[in-house]
């Protein structure tokens, strides 16, 4: 009977030492983020972020959603096919997460492509001048082909990094032109990131012109080069030029 009474307690003892190593190496909703660069919620190193209902205000940087507390319980979100989403666990990667936690409202198109993007004040208010209010349009081909970001007020902020147009090359998915643009709308030719791009059967770039302020290529900037391939694709050297549009002999 004595024997019979040991076992028992060490049986009790066994599984109580499971239950604490299981509670000690499971994380909880305290130290949880979402990572856009997995599909799971990873632990925080310096829980820079609590995931519960009071803290839903998102900001992206880099690939973590960063969480400001304000609570929002009347908004509601809707995904891709127009049904409501109620719990992080309906959604497919973690940007979703980040845009569910985040109050922003988002209307898609054809072949689920995001058309505008709205970051709600905690009033339900739009927050204009927000990284995460847009509205993108895209090719036939179903490529991004113009981003419109805005000032406070609701008006198109031109000088935005985020207000562009861009030409893709479909063939290969990569940007073969982009505009910049100066604060009256029209194009900001000199501006380092307008540029075309010129690429071989194989995908690889083989040319990019950068621009003067009247729209002609500023054949002088150091930006402006071809690139010489051998027969199997591999580099060999890099074509600059002079003002006039020679190349220059290095």
């Amino acid at each position: 009977m004595f024997k019979k009474i040991i076992y028992i307690i060490l049986i009790i003892i066994f599984f109580i030492s499971i239950l604490f190593v299981y509670h000690q190496m499971k994380p909880t909703s305290e130290n949880l983020i979402p990572s856009q660069t997995t599909n799971n919620l990873l632990p925080a190193k310096n829980k820079v972020a609590l995931l519960s209902k009071a803290q839903r205000k998102v900001s992206l940087k880099q690939d973590i959603c960063v969480y400001e507390p304000f609570a929002n319980p009347n908004l509601k979100f809707y995904d891709e096919n127009h049904q409501e989403i109620t719990k992080l666990a309906d959604f497919d990667n973690p940007l979703q997460r980040c845009l569910f936690l985040n109050q922003q409202k988002v209307v898609y198109g054809e072949n689920q492509k995001i058309l505008s993007s709205r970051f709600l004040n905690p009033d339900n208010t739009i927050k204009w001048d927000s990284d995460l209010t847009f509205n993108m349009t895209y090719d036939n081909e179903n490529y991004p082909s113009t981003k419109r970001s805005f000032n406070d007020n609701g008006s198109i902020n031109w000088q935005s990094p985020n207000t562009y147009d861009t030409t893709y090359n479909h063939s290969n998915g990569r940007v073969s032109s982009q505009k910049m643009f100066n604060l009256d709308g029209t194009v900001n030719w000199q501006h380092p990131d307008t540029f075309e791009r010129f690429f071989n059967e194989y995908g690889l770039r083989i040319k990019e012109r950068h621009f003067k302020s009247d729209g002609t290529i500023d054949w002088a900037n150091e930006e402006t080069f071809d690139i010489k391939l051998d027969s199997k694709n591999k580099f060999l050297k890099t074509i600059y030029f002079n003002e006039n549009g020679e190349p220059l002999q290095k």
